[in-house]
């Protein structure tokens, strides 16, 4: 789902790009599951990110972000 979805912005490695680092200590939302969750599932329209909850449903939402959570930086 990160492959097909959020690699555009966050890169293959999720180094960053056109959206933040995930790999790293620095999280502007926050790195906890839920955070991550929340962002996903809002998205970050100021900056661009799609609300991605109504286009992937919960629970692939929540695969997202446990990817992102345990291959990233995620606190």
């Amino acid at each position: 789902i990160y492959m097909t979805n959020c690699i555009g912005c966050h890169g293959p490695e999720l180094k960053g790009g056109i959206g933040p680092n995930l790999t790293d200590g620095e999280w502007i939302h926050g790195g906890s599951i839920e955070s991550i969750t929340k962002v996903i599932t809002e998205g970050v329209p100021e900056k661009g990110m799609l609300t991605w909850g109504p286009i992937l449903g919960p629970e692939k939402v929540a695969q997202v972000a446990a990817y992102i959570h345990a291959a990233g930086g995620g606190q």
